[in-house]
Formats: structure tokens, C-alpha cells, sequence
């Protein structure tokens, strides 16, 4: 019997394992996937992320970083601003190196891995998991599931039916000159009601996408494939699509034995649709968690049974739990807010600068909107006819 499996060996499913592994704990890490494996993805990396990977000891080496991104240019309604920092706001990686490298540190800290393995059920009782793939069953005293946004097997935490999410679509396309300067983000709003399209260079190529909520897009491969064309792209690429869920929602993280985390878990920025670095901090979280929990040995009592690894798990999660609310936060203002309005906000460098620092960690979505809020004044007579 394994102390913890693991379901999933993307960013949140290789950090459980990893985490559990040097812990102590007997760890197994079960993926559908050969590895490496293409992943629909933006492959941006912020610095909230590299962060998270060095409180681990976890460093990218050269080779997996694709560009470093040193600001942003917003498009609006033909207007366009941009920003520059001091430091790499963000890097980009090709997913299918990044997640290989997590998943050789997970197997490097003493977790087995087993590829092309489809869980197809897990079921618990009082003292233990079961994980079904095709005519396997391995046994566990504690799992994590980490299998994306679109899994349906998070459902023996929690209902699936009714989740909100955002919608994404997006390509990979060879880079000659179609931007302007490779050290930047692009970000095109407006293109949907809610939601942004954007493309992240690298080295040689660059990832374009679209995201939007559903119900506030209409066709998004149309839109997306006009957004090519009108970059110098080739608006015929194959386009691939994924879900992001909405977080800063109340969820259920874990039931009995059983914890979710990553996309599963609903661990991404309601505002941004940032997920990688909510997959590596949860995933860290949940391996933790899992050590904890048996250290405390209580497990299997009656009295308390595997309450205690919830408690754990929320506790150590309250951090970026709270960051999620304020995103969700921020998601509703810019709801509320008058086209004119937002889009003076959004053309402003001073936002943008300060939109940046969030995504970098170094300021969270509280300061942002109150820095907001003393802007508004002037923003407000920026967004008047004729102002």
C-alpha cells in the first residue's frame, strides 16, 4: 500500500508527489500521458510561480526558459499602451519541457511514476483509497487528485455539474516579425465581453490564444483565427482548446482521503486565468498536507477518520485562497464598470505598471484596487467624450 497516490503529473500533480516524497512518504504518480506531452497552454510563467518553485529548491535552468518578458502592451479599440520593468515579469516555457522537469524531480525524490495510466475510478473508505486504471487497482492511505479542470473524477469531493470556468483556445505559430518587440506580452481586450487574447513569444515561436467567459463569446475559433490573420499569422494553424475554472469560489478541497488540487482544485486567478502558479503552490500544499496528516496519526481512528487532512490542507491553502477571492474581487468590479471607464483604466501605464506588480507578486489585488480607486477621479474625466 502506498502512503500517497497522486493523479495527474502536471505542476500541481509532480509538486504533490514531489513534496510527499521527501517527506518520507511511500508516493505512487499515476498520468494518462506519455511523457513529454504537447499541453494547451499559454506557457507564461510569472515571477509568483518561479517563486513558488524556489521555496522548494526547484530552479529553471536556461534550457526550459523560452524568452524572459520584461512588460506588457495592452491593446484596446486600436489604442495601445505599453510598460516596461526592471525585471522579467514573466518567462515562457514550452509545457511540454516544463512538466517533464517537475515530473523528473518528482521521480528524483523517490516517487514512482506510471505513464499511460487512465484512472478510471477512485473510491475510499475509512482507511484507505482505492485507484482504478483499466485492470490495475493500487491501494493508498491518502490521494491527490490532479488531473486538470475538465476531470471528472474530483467529483468523489464534490459535484461537478454547474462549475464555472473560462474558455480557452489558442495555437503555437513560428515567429517572423509579426510583433514588434519580443520582450513584451501582448494582450488585445475586447475582442470578447469579458476575457483577453494574447500572445506570449519565445524563442522562435510564440503562443496565441483567446479567453473569454462562456456565454460572453460567440464563436471563439472565428474570433481567434481573425486575431491571426490580423497579426500576420496564419489564421488556418489548428487551434486546441482547454477550460481554466473561475476561482476565488467557495469550493470543497478534499472529502475523506481525498484532496484536489491544481485546476481540479479550482486553483486559478479568476481575473487573469493564471493557473501554473496556483497548480505548483496547491500541489506543494497538498503533499505537505499529506505528511502532516499521517505524522499526526490519527487516521484511522473512528472518531476523527481523515477529517483532520481537510483541516490541514484549508489551513495551508488560506494564502492563496484568499489571493483567489481578491481576484474574483477584481473580476466583478471590471463587470461593473463602464466600457469607457475600464478602457481609460486599462490605457493608463501607471495601471498597467501597477496590474504588472500583482502579476509579479509583489502587490497584491487589495493595494491594486485601492490604487485604483485613488486614480479614479482622474481616470473617470480621461473616459468622458472629448476628455
Amino acid at each position: 500500500m502506498y502512503d500517497l497516490i497522486v493523479i495527474g503529473a502536471g505542476p500541481a500533480g509532480s509538486m504533490a508527489a514531489r513534496q510527499a516524497a521527501q517527506s518520507g512518504l511511500k508516493t505512487l504518480l499515476l498520468d494518462k500521458d506519455q511523457f513529454p506531452r504537447a499541453k494547451p497552454c499559454g506557457g507564461g510563467l510569472t515571477l509568483r510561480a518561479l517563486d513558488a518553485l524556489a521555496s522548494v529548491g526547484l530552479r529553471l535552468p536556461e534550457s526550459v526558459i523560452e524568452r524572459p518578458l520584461m512588460g506588457a502592451r495592452i491593446t484596446i479599440a486600436g489604442r495601445s499602451v505599453e510598460v516596461r520593468k526592471p525585471w522579467p515579469v514573466a518567462v515562457t516555457v514550452l509545457r511540454e519541457r516544463f512538466d517533464s522537469l517537475l515530473l523528473h524531480a518528482a521521480a528524483a525524490a523517490g516517487a514512482r511514476v506510471e505513464l499511460g495510466r487512465r484512472v478510471e475510478a477512485v473510491t475510499q473508505d475509512r482507511s484507505s483509497v482505492a485507484i482504478s486504471a483499466g485492470r490495475e487497482t493500487w491501494s493508498g492511505r491518502l490521494a491527490v487528485i490532479a488531473e486538470g479542470a475538465s476531470g471528472r473524477l474530483k467529483r468523489v469531493v464534490r459535484p461537478i455539474n454547474g462549475e464555472c470556468f473560462w474558455i480557452c483556445v489558442s495555437t503555437d505559430s513560428i515567429l517572423n516579425g509579426q510583433v514588434d518587440d519580443h520582450g513584451l506580452m501582448h494582450i488585445e481586450t475586447g475582442l470578447t465581453r469579458t476575457g483577453y487574447a494574447w500572445i506570449f513569444p519565445r524563442r522562435e515561436s510564440a503562443s496565441v490564444g483567446l479567453s473569454a467567459m462562456p456565454g460572453h463569446c460567440h464563436g471563439p475559433r472565428r474570433i481567434l483565427g481573425g486575431y491571426l490573420g490580423g497579426h500576420g499569422f496564419d489564421a488556418d494553424l489548428p487551434l486546441r482548446g482547454h477550460i481554466v475554472p473561475l476561482g476565488g469560489l467557495k469550493r470543497r478541497l478534499a472529502s475523506g482521503r481525498v484532496l484536489l488540487a491544481g485546476d481540479a482544485g479550482g486553483f486559478a486567478d479568476a481575473f487573469t486565468c493564471e493557473g501554473i502558479a496556483y497548480a505548483l503552490l496547491s500541489g506543494a500544499a497538498a503533499g505537505h498536507a499529506a505528511a502532516l496528516a499521517l505524522a499526526h496519526g490519527d487516521l484511522d481512528k473512528e472518531k476523527d477518520g481523515a477529517g483532520g487532512l481537510e483541516r490541514i490542507y484549508t489551513d495551508l491553502c488560506r494564502p492563496l485562497l484568499r489571493q483567489l477571492r481578491h481576484s474574483l474581487l477584481a473580476l466583478r468590479i471590471h463587470d461593473l464598470l463602464p466600457a469607457s471607464l475600464y478602457q481609460a483604466i486599462l490605457l493608463d501605464p501607471g495601471c498597467l505598471s501597477a496590474f504588472l506588480d500583482v502579476a509579479a507578486a509583489k502587490r497584491g489585488y487589495p493595494s491594486f484596487l485601492a490604487y485604483i480607486a485613488r486614480r479614479l477621479p482622474g481616470l473617470t474625466l480621461k473616459a468622458l467624450p472629448d476628455a
